[in-house]
């Protein structure tokens, strides 16, 4: 029967009971020895004679009790009252993850921090030899100083190459709870295989993406969908977190996902590393050329992006070498990112929606054989749609939702002028029905559908699919769109009835953009990838045969196909460069030197740039670059490193080798001539932000033994690491005197003296503050906020003032997607940054057979 307050268990008094679940009663107690308050798990006398619910409950006081992390809850004694056995453990103040996700989703920084300390906790857990087998929300506890604390060993697998049984695997009778703990299950253990950590890193992976959206990874209405969809789905995820979801998290999260465990981190402490290296540089991560699976390639040919439209229309075709001839006539000549386009009700005119120089949206209409486009006085409003009868459908105050969507209000306007007319808000696509009377449209908010008309519900897209780019047929009884199956663009052509039937005509493909019927009605024609991002333009008939059109190299997009077969086909041309702003300089200069430039490390003088290439550019590896601020030619200094700090005196970048798994240390590679020095200590370099003494022997940097969590050291480069912060402490900035060392951990930011001692809090900094370096001497700071990373601030750590110092806009805001790492010198006179660029250009493609 359940404890009062009062009851004794051993030495331990019962104070108030603080919950139930499957595997016990928990109490609040005192320990009048120690003076402190516990709690005490108590498994029922009815449960402890249930064997396999008593060697769970031993399982768990022996795997965490072991354990020492402060990401693991800390288990004190066990005991036996009466014959009843309990457990007792730390008493912790907080709510559970589960109780803190039914107000919604996470902020993406807090979240990874939630993760890495997860990570981290598993990782000390997993070298002992223990494998949790369920963590889920429930099991994960958040405390009011910012810990995470892993509960609930009691699946515990401590000795190696067990089984995980059918009891395992439904864990507890009620229905609730078999599905919510399915959710996390890996393939493996819904398979019954034998299990090892891989699986754990699986439930992760799982627990991660739910906090970063809101929801489930994997949920169905039964359990048996819900295992189902673990082993042959995709997690799903919505455009709109997509949007939202940094390039690396998401990456991250699939690796973890994946269904072979092979294919995973195979340790969670490579897990932590690589949360650790994409929180320490930034919203860069987001902008890697490592992209996920699914994601748009960059075009191998950035010369043709320039060239003449005779000159593109060769290059297509010497590459491409089709069955049938197609000819390109390009239709655009200005800089920026095309949304949409269609044929006018003449079948000549084009009608499109393009945001040129770094301007918002605008509408345009151009002639085929003239150069210039004119505009049509809607701006800040996307196209949709365009009748036979003359109407627009448009999006207005539309908004660009991750690397494909756009997303506003569906209006109606006419062609020859006048004001739009709001219709419906959060919507993606929309298309005019052949008598150009009615709309069907795709909404983007839940639940996504299709609606034929606008207010009448056609379809709806199950759990996080989402129906895009919905086209009507020409004789108006079948919609065509993309249906994708969750965040991605991936996904296959279907149709739906006007009994709203759905039927899938396409394979899947892994990057699906631009839908259009065929003049005759009997195909749907699409851009699309098997594999990687290099669409090809294809056909599939409403029986479901696939045929290849032809084939252009790069990220092409269908738009529309006339009444005489003609394409509108867009080309874009994704790339990283590195901006530089130097001391005389009135405007930035583009320093990159390949097509994926990313910024690695600015010298203390402001005179040398670290960058790396990662794009086709450089054959598909990493390769290093040294370039002088002054623009003269990069030199290549090696392809398997990630610079991190450029020495004083000229002659190292401090680097971290990219082809060595699980490798520590770190390495010194010279500038001129000689060979790279590998500095070992032992320790786990985290990729990210490091920093040089100003002699060019000391450096300061974040690291971790195997098996800890990560903390500041100082070390001389012919000596011993130094231990400067205690576990979960992160290198920030180095004072220009060299004197202090910022640093930020779970709790915020704090200021260390370099030769070591006591850190002083840095209160006036925020968790949404990222710190770019020190400035007027380490008085001031400069950072930068998630939501404006073009606007750099200089912050006085002693009063708090906080005042805008720097706008970054390179002198071409064309295709402008966003800013990345951003390094500053102690002076303010030079700084350096990655920037995200989209190009667009718009071809009208004539097929002869």
């Amino acid at each position: 029967m359940p404890l009062s307050a009062g009851d004794k268990l051993g030495p331990y008094e019962v104070v108030a009971p603080l919950g139930a679940g499957g595997m016990g009663e928990v109490y609040k107690a005192n320990d009048p020895r120690l003076a402190r308050s516990v709690a005490i798990k108590v498994l029922p006398e009815s449960l402890a004679r249930d064997g396999d619910r008593l060697r769970r409950f031993e399982i768990e006081a022996k795997a965490a009790g072991g354990l020492n992390h402060s990401n693991i809850l800390v288990v004190h004694d066990i005991g036996t009252e009466n014959g009843v056995p309990y457990l007792v453990s730390e008493l912790l103040d907080g709510e559970s993850l589960r109780a803190r996700l039914t107000l919604g989703k996470i902020p993406t920084t807090r979240a990874v921090e939630l993760a890495r300390q997860i990570a981290s906790g598993l990782a000390a857990a997993h070298a002992r030899g223990i494998v949790h087998r369920d963590i889920k929300p429930d099991n994960l506890f958040l405390t009011r100083d910012g810990r995470v604390k892993i509960l609930d060993f009691g699946l515990a697998k401590v000795t190696p190459g067990e089984v995980v049984t059918d009891a395992t695997r439904t864990l507890h009778t009620s229905a609730g709870t078999v599905l919510g703990t399915v959710s996390y299950m890996s393939p493996e253990q819904v398979r019954g295989q034998t299990v090892d950590h891989r699986s754990d890193i699986f439930s992760f992976g799982a627990v991660l993406l739910e906090m970063l959206t809101g929801e489930k990874a994997f949920a169905a209405p039964t359990a048996a969908d819900t295992m189902s969809a673990i082993l042959n789905s995709d997690p799903a995820i919505s455009p709109e977190d997509e949007a939202a979801i940094p390039t690396a998290h998401l990456r991250t999260i699939r690796h973890c996902l994946e269904k072979n465990a092979d294919d995973r981190f195979q340790t969670c402490k490579d897990l932590a590393f690589d949360l650790e290296s994409a929180t320490a540089l930034g919203t860069v991560s987001s902008f890697r050329r490592t992209l996920p699976k699914r994601r748009i390639r960059m075009p191998a040919w950035a010369i043709a992006v320039a060239a003449s439209a005779i000159a593109a229309a060769a290059v297509w075709w010497a590459i491409a070498k089709p069955s049938i001839q197609p000819a390109f006539q390009r239709l655009t000549f200005r800089r920026g990112i095309v949304q949409s386009a269609r044929f006018g009700p003449d079948g000549r005119t084009v009608v499109y929606a393009a945001a040129w120089n770094g301007q918002p949206v605008e509408l345009y209409s151009v002639q085929p054989g003239s150069p210039e486009s004119r505009p049509l006085e809607l701006k800040s409003t996307g196209l949709l749609g365009v009748s036979k009868s003359g109407e627009l459908a448009l999006l207005v105050a539309c908004r660009f939702q991750g690397a494909f969507l756009t997303v506003g209000t569906l209006a109606q306007a006419p062609l020859n002028g006048g004001a739009p007319r709001e219709l419906l808000d959060e919507v993606a696509y929309a298309d005019w029905s052949p008598d150009g009377t009615q709309m069907a449209v795709s909404t983007y908010a839940k639940p996504r559908r299709i609606e034929y008309p606008v207010g009448t519900r056609l379809f709806t897209a199950p759990g996080s699919a989402w129906p895009g780019e919905v086209r009507i047929s020409p004789k108006g009884d079948r919609i065509a769109f993309a249906d994708h199956y969750y965040y991605g663009d991936d996904g296959s052509v279907a149709v739906v009835n006007l009994q709203g039937e759905k039927k899938t005509l396409s394979s899947k493909f892994n990057s699906l953009q631009g839908i259009a019927w065929s003049p005759d009605g009997d195909e749907v024609w699409f851009t699309g990838a098997k594999n990687g991002g290099q669409r090809a333009v294809y056909a599939v008939t409403l029986g479901g045969k696939e045929r290849l059109i032809f084939r252009a190299p790069g990220a092409v997009k269908l738009h529309d196909v006339g009444r005489d077969g003609s394409l509108l086909m867009s080309r874009d041309d994704v790339r990283m460069s590195v901006e530089y702003l130097g001391p005389g300089d009135d405007a930035s200069r583009d320093l990159s030197w390949l097509d994926w430039s990313s910024l690695d490390a600015l010298s203390a003088d402001g005179r040398t740039l670290a960058i790396d290439e990662s794009g086709e550019g450089s054959a598909g590896e990493t390769a290093t670059y040294i370039r002088k601020s002054d623009g003269s030619p990069a030199v290549r200094i090696g392809a398997r490193w990630t610079g991190h700090a450029l020495s004083p005196d000229g002659k190292s970048l401090l680097s971290t080798d990219d082809l060595t798994p699980n490798a520590t240390g770190f390495w010194l590679v010279p500038l001129r001539a000689g060979a790279p020095v590998h500095v070992e200590n032992g320790l786990e370099f985290n990729r990210g932000i490091a920093a040089w003494f100003p002699d060019s022997k000391r450096i300061v940097y974040t690291a971790n033994e195997r098996g800890h969590e990560p903390r500041v050291y100082v070390q001389d480069v012919g000596g011993a690491a130094r231990a400067l912060t205690p576990e979960g402490d992160q290198f920030v900035a180095l004072s220009p005197d060299a004197a202090e060392v910022l640093v930020r951990s779970a709790k915020g930011y704090s200021i260390y003296p370099a030769s070591g001692g006591n850190p002083r809090p840095a209160s006036v900094l925020t968790p949404q503050d990222t710190v770019l370096g020190f400035a007027d001497g380490g008085k001031s700071v400069y950072l930068v906020t998630a939501q404006e990373r073009n606007r750099i601030f200089r912050v006085d750590l002693s009063g708090g003032r906080r005042e805008l110092w720097k706008e970054l806009h390179p002198p071409d805001p064309a295709g402008m997607r966003g800013v990345g790492q951003i390094k500053i010198t102690a002076d303010g006179k030079s700084i350096a940054s990655s920037v995200n660029r989209t190009l667009s250009e718009l071809y009208l493609v004539h097929i002869a057979k």
